[in-house]
């Protein structure tokens, strides 16, 4: 939950961006992630660059790209958004429907992929690689937000000086 200036509360569900040249491939991946994940958004766009516009303005949780589109690879928009400040922690999955070597994948984690999915899909693999990356962004998030809480909270205590008694003092010399 999200609370609002106004102090509504919004539900904010995760986002995920889909990004492929065929159309009926992105109505497919919907399908699979509304039905499989229910409470998550869905945004989809056959065109890379637009694709691009999207997560900027977006920022969702995960992106799938296709791997080979016209005017630009999967590859490629995957380094363009992963420049990008706000989007370089974004798990990215690939899926193709070429051979997945280890020279394509080196290039794909290179480029800032998190990992590849091969087509044709397999419904339960794609479902849960894509559990898999939110439960990790997740987690790591909630863990860099308790491990900034805790560092703030030791530097407080850090800042203000014990009283240390006479008695105390002369105990620590003797140890």
């Amino acid at each position: 939950m999200v609370t609002t200036d106004k102090q509504k509360k919004q539900t904010v569900f995760p986002t995920i961006l889909v990004v492929d040249d065929i159309l009926e491939n992105l109505l497919v991946f919907q399908q699979l992630i509304k039905h499989n994940l229910r409470y998550h958004r869905v945004l989809l766009t056959t065109d890379p660059g637009e694709g691009f516009k999207m997560a900027n303005a977006h920022q969702p949780d995960a992106i799938l790209l296709d791997f080979q589109m016209p005017g630009s690879n999967g590859i490629e928009l995957c380094k363009r958004l992963k420049a990008v400040k706000s989007l370089e922690d974004t798990p990215i999955l690939l899926f193709t429907g070429n051979l997945i070597t280890p020279e394509l994948k080196a290039k794909g984690l290179k480029a800032g992929a998190t990992d590849f999915i091969a087509k044709p899909i397999d419904m339960v693999e794609f479902i849960d690689k894509i559990k898999t990356v939110l439960f990790a962004k997740y987690s790591g998030e909630n863990f860099i937000n308790t491990h900034s809480r805790v560092h703030s909270n030791v530097s407080k205590k850090m800042e203000k000086k014990p009283v240390i008694s006479r008695n105390e003092k002369e105990t620590a010399r003797q140890i």
